[in-house]
């Protein structure tokens, strides 16, 4: 190892990041770290934050501040075992690892002679410091959906690469693990999560964004925004001379130079995306959708902390009222839907329940419609019902039908959920379907309740007169 390396590892372990420098071998000029990759460095080795999210854009440093953190922590605290993962355990060699040993490099350190990577165990062990590094895939197994193979790490930090395509089960479960190993103690230093993530509508945006671009960020959570523009190297500044010249030219889209240069959590490139986030906010802005005095309840039904339960009211598309329940019995639902009832004068025809579940009861009890995400689409080129009504929702809100007004952070979460409404794979049968709750529930860590509610009102509107007589009499047992 070079002498730079030795005296990197001294600044590292006093907290003089700035001074921290050495000469990278590929450009021949020397590194530095900039601004925010200090205060994310700040944050790595503080007493209180568990959570450190860095990043929200392309080039603004994320890998080689991993993988100079990963190398100077493991020789300023020697035997410690630190995680590097993503998704994707062959793009992170391809990616992140390749960083990670362009940095080994740049200080002097030979494979083999100063450290050794077991290609089976995927574990990278430094012989002076005793300390490791291991590589892990960060992707659900349908066999464990609950990540319990996670819950027997034992390490002090995490670092997780594209922490936006990994589930936050996977997350939640690491993050009850860093700070676990006996290292940990012996040195007083607090267990770490670092995610880096580029802009996406899923977890990261919640978690991270949402609290930070309102000034709400817990202690222990912090995100760092780290822009192409804050990193000063040569290859950032010509990357984004490149960029700003595809987007002159027209071969960037608007969406990707949102995203990758000016790190806008509000824009998604997701080409199986369904909905613009733009026409997704026009819900809120929305004040000419008509109210017809025709009004509908639509309840989502959960029941003792199993997702939320959630009763609205719509006038029409907009909706005026709403009412949810973290935690509820079969009767509070009830009593709910038979309250808004009589407060709205709602005949029972015009209200319905999922009645997956506890849902069956309500819907009997209460003498309403039950709808089955899972029963027959009523046009056969969809899969489900619940496909067919999530293709008709895309088709209102781009055609902007929809108007609510609601408050903040239900909207937050209204918004994500919506952004959840994506294209999938069809069978054999060709038929059109849309993103599974299964895989949006990884997406965002929780139930996409309120998506799960403007799906159901739009059963209201691919449903034919003739046909709804023939559902409400079924409801009313009458046949």
């Amino acid at each position: 190892m070079t002498d730079d390396f030795y005296l990197s590892v001294e600044l590292y372990k006093r907290g003089m990041y700035d001074l921290i420098c050495f000469q990278d071998k590929i450009t021949g000029l020397p590194f530095r770290f900039h601004k925010k990759q200090i205060q994310a460095l700040e944050l790595l080795n503080d007493d209180i934050t568990t959570y450190v999210g860095f990043g929200g854009s392309a080039r603004g440093g994320k890998s080689a501040l991993i993988a100079i953190d990963s190398i100077l922590s493991a020789y300023a605290y020697p035997k410690c075992v630190n995680l590097i993962g993503r998704r994707n355990l062959t793009i992170l060699w391809e990616t992140t690892w390749q960083t990670l040993l362009r940095m080994l490099n740049n200080f002097g350190f030979v494979d083999k002679k100063d450290y050794n990577y077991h290609d089976n165990r995927h574990e990278l062990t430094f012989f002076e410091s005793e300390s490791m590094i291991i590589a892990k895939n960060l992707e659900l197994k349908p066999s464990d959906r609950e990540a319990t193979e996670y819950g027997s790490l034992e390490i002090v930090k995490a670092y997780i690469d594209q922490s936006e395509h990994v589930p936050i089960k996977i997350i939640e479960k690491i993050g009850e693990r860093v700070g676990s190993h006996y290292t940990s103690s012996e040195y007083g230093i607090k267990g770490k999560v670092f995610e880096s993530f580029n802009p996406s509508p899923n977890h990261t945006r919640s978690r991270y964004w949402i609290p930070f671009s309102q000034k709400k960020e817990l202690n222990t959570r912090k995100f760092v925004q780290s822009l192409p523009t804050d990193n000063p190297g040569r290859e950032a500044k010509e990357w984004i001379k490149q960029k700003q010249k595809d987007r002159a030219e027209g071969t960037m889209s608007l969406n990707e130079y949102n995203k990758q240069i000016l790190g806008n959590f509000d824009y998604d490139d997701d080409p199986t995306s369904m909905i613009s986030y733009e026409k997704i906010a026009n819900i809120w802005n929305n004040n000419h959708i008509r109210k017809t005095g025709t009004k509908y309840i639509i309840a989502d039904i959960a029941r003792y902390g199993s997702d939320t339960a959630i009763i609205s009211v719509w006038d029409g598309l907009a909706i005026i009222e709403f009412h949810s329940f973290a935690i509820s019995s079969t009767v509070q639902i009830q009593n709910c839907i038979n309250a808004m009832r009589s407060k709205h004068n709602i005949p029972t025809s015009r209200c319905l329940a999922d009645e997956g579940g506890v849902g069956g009861g309500v819907v009997d009890n209460c003498r309403i419609i039950g709808f089955n995400f899972g029963s027959s689409a009523i046009d056969k080129a969809y899969y489900h019902m619940n496909d067919e009504c999530g293709y008709k929702l895309a088709e209102m809100i781009e055609q902007i039908w929809f108007e609510a007004w609601i408050d903040e952070e239900t909207r937050t979460r209204i918004e994500e959920e919506l952004a959840q409404l994506k294209t999938w794979q069809s069978d054999t049968d060709n038929k059109l379907r849309i993103m599974p709750k299964e895989k949006i529930k990884e997406n965002i860590g929780r139930s996409p309740d309120w998506l799960d509610v403007f799906k159901m009102r739009m059963f209201f509107l691919i449903t034919n007169p003739d046909l709804m007589n023939e559902i409400y009499k079924k409801a009313l047992k009458y046949v």
